[in-house]
């Protein structure tokens, strides 16, 4: 492999673009070589300098590509991840990695066959506040963690929702599925759920909700309870806490980049003010390009991805015992979805 890593790009919307960009850029020894979209993202492949394509498996298969980032709908991404498998080729792919557990559960084992490397795009785990909060757990701080919580609350609703989305119970909440199970540091066994339609009415119509709340009960008795609204007037609220037999952890709102530990001894915070523009990338954009930087990292064999496909297994379990347990209404255990 050449110490330029030449990356093969997947989507180029408004995620994928900017993963393109940041490719692009090189500050991490990269180069974006070959990228596939649609017709009306053509123009990113063309501002990064790489070639385009409407075909994806074109990508996979081109050797001159070193490695695949890839962030289109959930949907396709079995198909893209099974044939990364089938061509040794690393790849980065977004959350979720499927739509549904046997789906999952093929494209997982594909990619352990071949025993190539993928990296899932939980970019939480990559964020400065998050990585803190999970020092301080690992060090002890806050002793043994009892309880977490994790909300994803975004300030505008929709008027439609995709079908190769998984809706809120599996896209909208995925990275808060994975940051409790990452934070707690144990596996899930059960699953509770409850959402509803609270302001959007319409979207029942269309299978899904603009609020639930998904209580996570893990191996070792810690518990972990995963919020998301589509409808949080006030900003964009994403927030994480950690109980344990010590103190608590604590991830605050958007608008500041904050991290609070306390315990009875002591309290100590770090805030970082942000801007509220463009306010998912304004929140995010370094952890995004840091994950993206570990994976390229990961490639060269010199650290670990930041997030594996059992990670993104694990997060698909949960949310499709949510999506059962709304369904049926009762606890669904994830013995069920084997």
């Amino acid at each position: 492999m050449s110490a330029t890593i030449r990356v093969g790009l997947i989507g180029l919307g408004w995620l994928g673009a900017r993963h393109a960009r940041h490719i692009a850029a090189g500050r991490h020894g990269t180069r974006a070589v070959l990228a596939s979209s649609g017709e009306r993202s053509r123009h990113v492949a063309d501002e990064v300098g790489a070639s385009w394509t409407a075909d994806w498996t074109a990508v996979v298969d081109d050797p001159s590509v070193d490695a695949v980032v890839a962030a289109v709908t959930s949907r396709i991404h079995p198909a893209i991840i099974e044939a990364c498998a089938s061509a040794g080729k690393p790849l980065f792919v977004e959350k979720m990695i499927a739509l549904d557990v046997p789906t999952g559960l093929r494209a997982v084992e594909a990619a352990k066959r071949a025993g190539i490397l993928v990296q899932v795009g939980f970019q939480r785990r990559s964020d400065a506040a998050y990585l803190r909060a999970r020092a301080a757990i690992d060090a002890g701080e806050i002793g043994m963690p009892i309880a977490a919580f994790s909300c994803t609350r975004d300030p505008r609703g929709i008027t439609s929702v995709s079908v190769d989305s998984g809706g809120l119970l599996m896209d909208l909440l995925g990275h808060d599925y994975d940051a409790c199970r990452w934070l707690i540091g144990d596996e899930p066994v059960s699953v509770y759920a409850e959402a509803r339609c609270m302001v959007q009415p319409e979207l029942e119509a269309q299978g899904d909700f603009d609020h639930a709340r998904v209580l996570v009960s893990f191996a070792g008795g810690a518990s972990g309870l995963a919020e998301a609204s589509r409808f949080a007037r006030y900003g964009y609220d994403i927030r994480a806490e950690v109980e344990g037999s010590l103190g608590e952890v604590e991830i605050l709102g958007a608008e500041t980049i904050p991290f609070v530990v306390r315990t009875e001894a002591s309290a100590r915070s770090e805030v970082t003010p942000r801007l509220r523009d463009d306010w998912f990338w304004n929140r995010f954009q370094d952890a995004f390009g840091r994950e993206l930087d570990t994976f390229i990292d990961a490639v060269r064999g010199t650290t670990k991805p930041a997030a594996t496909l059992d990670d993104g297994l694990a997060a698909l379990r949960i949310g499709a015992a949510a999506i059962r347990s709304v369904q049926e209404g009762r606890p669904i255990s994830l013995e069920e979805l084997q």
